[in-house]
């Protein structure tokens, strides 16, 4: 019987690891979607009313945080398949994939950690008039786009 609920725990943890590898994309979108991505950056700026040097600041700050962040999604990637690739061997025991746990947990927080200091480099960078606009048109952007989806509006 135990051997059974390992399998079924092995399946389960398995299952979604597959599951979020296959969301772990880096690159959305066709080369026309990304083209609209520029006319709304575009559009952006001129909303928020944003100086060249506020403009280049942005960039570089969107660029250095996606390096890191791409750096973090493939050592993630790399954990999830180790995971995978160990849980699959019959031997396995849980106290010795929980080292490859606590680095996927790891990676998952410093995730989280270099999220939220991208929103701090964005807001060092905008007025507090103009991170309050960006904050606005994110909120609205997420309510119309959730009915454009057919999903119920945003409280």
């Amino acid at each position: 019987m135990k051997t059974n609920i390992n399998t079924v725990v092995a399946v389960i943890v398995v299952a979604a690891v597959v599951a979020g590898n296959a969301f772990a994309g880096t690159e959305c979108g066709t080369s026309e979607q990304r083209g609209k991505g520029l006319k709304a950056k575009d559009a952006i700026a001129r909303e928020l009313n944003l100086s060249a040097d506020q403009q280049n600041r942005l960039e570089q700050a969107k660029t250095a945080h996606r390096k890191v962040m791409e750096t973090l999604r493939n050592a993630l990637k790399e954990k999830r398949r180790e995971l995978q690739d160990a849980v699959a061997k019959p031997d396995i025991t849980r106290q010795q994939v929980d080292p490859i746990l606590a680095e996927i947990k790891k990676l998952q927080s410093d995730m989280a950690d270099k999220r939220v200091d991208g929103i701090f480099a964005v807001k060092g960078i905008l007025s507090p008039e103009q991170f309050a606009k960006l904050q606005s048109m994110k909120e609205k952007r997420m309510r119309n786009g959730n009915k454009k989806r057919g999903g119920k509006e945003r409280q």
